[in-house]
């Protein structure tokens, strides 16, 4: 699968954005410690090694929020489904002291790599919650019914599938299916007919099918 030549400038324009904003967050970061920089530095009780901590935690927040350490270390990669799993979650909590169970579904996809790596993605998640106490007649069975609206998704999945992670967007991971009849859009994760060329709703060019894993699709 190719990313055209449009998508491409678009993810170097994202990336300089990022980098962009992290200069700007350190910088203000730098101009506030050097303004309060008396007041700071002034207490001595703190230990260097506790400000030392402090002043490392504080500057990690400019990556943080501007996702610099994930722009160095991700890459386009594809791979192959090799199994197909359903995660389920459970959680209790209080809305206006009423006691509630939370039941998230997880579709989870197990991904052989091209460099023989295997790797485990959520796919999709849907959750649902239940009034813990009333009659399951009038509430419904928040379980059955996450495990089933959870499983009508399972079919947009195969083992075999082709799968394809491209860094630097939002949708980065796209799955393409043999006789598929949608192409979906990276940038904004609107579902396109599988002829257009560009997203309907951003008008993004589309990703592109090419020769793969020896087969033509």
């Amino acid at each position: 699968m190719l990313l055209p030549e449009s998508l491409q400038k678009l993810r170097i324009k994202t990336y300089i954005k990022r980098f962009l904003l992290c200069i700007l967050l350190f910088s203000v970061i730098t101009a506030l410690v050097y303004y309060y920089r008396e007041t700071i530095f002034s207490y001595e009780l703190i230990p260097p090694f506790a400000i030392a901590c402090i002043g490392i935690a504080v500057y990690s927040v400019p990556f943080g929020v501007s996702g610099i350490p994930l722009t160095l270390f991700d890459r386009d990669w594809e791979g192959v489904i090799t199994a197909i799993d359903i995660k389920t979650n459970t959680d209790t909590y209080n809305i206006g002291g009423k006691p509630y169970k939370y039941y998230k579904n997880d579709i989870v996809l197990t991904i052989q790599k091209q460099n023989g790596k295997i790797v485990k993605h959520i796919a999709k998640s849907l959750g649902v919650k239940e009034r813990v106490g009333i009659n399951s007649t009038i509430m419904g069975n928040a379980h059955s019914v996450a495990t089933g609206k959870i499983e009508n998704h399972v079919d947009e999945f195969s083992v075999g599938d082709k799968v394809y992670h491209f860094y630097g967007f939002k949708y980065n991971f796209y799955v393409h299916e043999p006789h598929e009849e949608h192409r979906h859009c990276i940038v904004c994760g609107t579902t396109n007919n599988f002829h257009s060329k560009t997203c309907w709703n951003c008008r993004s060019e589309l990703v592109k099918h090419k020769l793969t894993y020896g087969n033509k699709y």
